[in-house]
């Protein structure tokens, strides 16, 4: 489900988001690419299409254990998908699994990457989705363009990491990167749910942000200088 506030800015607006626009069987599929690496902010594609579970669909390197982690996936059944009773995939739902890091693909990416500059909206919710063994325990970064906008840990089964309207500005090409670590504790149990929207905000909209920034801003700043 998406939140209240992206839904409401998303009316009429070009969106993008990672489990509608998931693609199981091209990497890149559009303006998403699908991929690990051992240090935020770079990015190795995934090689294989393939599935997480049985019949979730899903990208990662190899079917061979232990390399087939990292892993991303995304639920495209009308059902949930159950394993062991400690997993629960909700039907539409979106996800990345982190890897090992003692070879060096610790983090699992959903890479989008802007086929057009202007401002955006970007919200996002990182959520637990097993119960094994503690539960789910990652930490969860967004990134723009190389620069951290974004961490947060997700320590749990149902817990949840949220990032709701960051606004930024945006060229021909800007990167915005997904991106969930196994906790620095093993990356077992460590499903992870990612609910998100990129909204490009039309122009009239973007100049009332930042005018509303503007009158903000000079208060803030003001009584910053009073204490200084």
């Amino acid at each position: 489900m998406l939140l209240a506030g992206m839904a409401a800015s998303a009316a009429g607006q070009t969106v993008f988001n990672p489990a509608t626009d998931f693609s199981a069987g091209l990497n890149p599929g559009g303006a998403w690419s699908y991929g690990y690496t051992g240090t935020p902010g770079q990015f190795t594609p995934f090689l294989l299409a393939s599935t997480f579970g049985t019949g979730v669909p899903a990208w990662r390197n190899t079917d061979v254990w232990p390399t087939d982690y990292p892993v991303v996936f995304y639920n495209a059944s009308g059902a949930p998908y159950v394993y062991s009773g400690t997993l629960t995939i909700p039907t539409g739902q979106f996800g990345l699994h982190p890897g090992d890091s003692a070879l060096a693909q610790t983090y699992a990416v959903a890479r989008l990457t802007l086929p057009a500059g202007g401002t955006f909206l970007l919200d996002a919710v990182f959520v637990g989705l097993e119960s094994f063994n503690g539960g789910t325990t990652t930490d969860v970064h967004v990134l723009v363009d190389g620069t951290s906008v974004f961490n947060g840990t997700v320590s749990g089964f149902g817990q949840t990491a949220t990032l709701i309207n960051y606004v930024f500005g945006a060229s021909v090409g800007s990167i915005v990167d997904f991106i969930v670590g196994n906790g620095g504790n093993g990356f077992n149990s460590d499903t992870t749910g990612l609910t998100a929207a990129v909204i490009a905000v039309p122009e009239p909209a973007a100049c009332a942000v930042w005018l509303a920034l503007g009158a903000v801003l000079p208060v803030v700043l003001g009584r910053r200088r009073v204490r200084e």
